[in-house]
C-alpha cells in the first residue's frame, strides 16, 4: 500500500540530524528567531523543520509561549 504523502506533495523526510540540530539551537538560544538568527536562515525554515520533527515524534516539542 503507498504512504500519503504530506501536504503539498513532498515526502517527509521525517527525523534528519540536521532537524535535530535545529532543534537544539532553539532549545539552545530560547527562541525559533534567534535559533534562526545565529543559524543564518529564515525563521519560518526552522519552524518548518521543528513541525516535521513534531510530526515524526507524534507530540509537541516546544511550548507555545505569549
Amino acid at each position: 500500500m503507498a504512504e500519503a504523502l504530506p501536504e503539498e506533495g513532498r515526502r517527509d523526510p521525517g527525523i534528519t540530524l540536521a532537524a535535530l540540530r535545529t532543534f537544539v539551537a532553539v532549545v539552545e538560544a530560547g527562541s525559533i528567531s534567534k535559533a534562526a538568527a545565529e543559524m543564518g536562515v529564515s525563521q519560518p525554515s526552522v519552524s518548518i523543520q521543528i513541525a516535521g520533527l513534531e510530526r515524526a515524534c507524534r507530540v509537541p516539542l516546544l511550548a507555545v509561549q505569549p
